[in-house]
């Protein structure tokens, strides 16, 4: 469908094999009518979404979804970053450029 897009990644615990207990978060940079937009997901205020967000595992975790934006809108890039429990700064951050 125009505007909706698939994701999959898969997170990997190096080092201390601890539980892991956190929440992924992507920036996404739109170009619009002719405009850069950012989009940050989930969006604040819509906790049915934030749910899909968390993450919780002890060595890797598998994390499949999609989003849906506006369909005269192109994904240029995005960042997905991992939070660790209720931080606001993240623990992981990874750049992708679609082009």
């Amino acid at each position: 469908m125009p505007g909706e897009y698939r994701y999959q990644l898969l997170l990997v615990q190096a080092g201390e094999r601890k539980e892991f207990n956190g929440r992924l978060q992507f920036v996404l940079n739109l170009q619009q009518d002719g405009r850069k937009v950012t989009l940050i997901l989930p969006e604040a205020g819509k906790a049915d979404t934030a749910k899909e967000f968390k993450v919780n595992f002890r060595l890797f975790h598998r994390v499949e979804g999609l989003f849906r934006i506006a369909p005269n809108a192109t994904v240029k890039g995005l960042q997905v970053r991992v939070f660790e429990g209720s931080s606001d700064t993240p623990k992981v951050t990874h750049n992708v450029t679609i082009s």
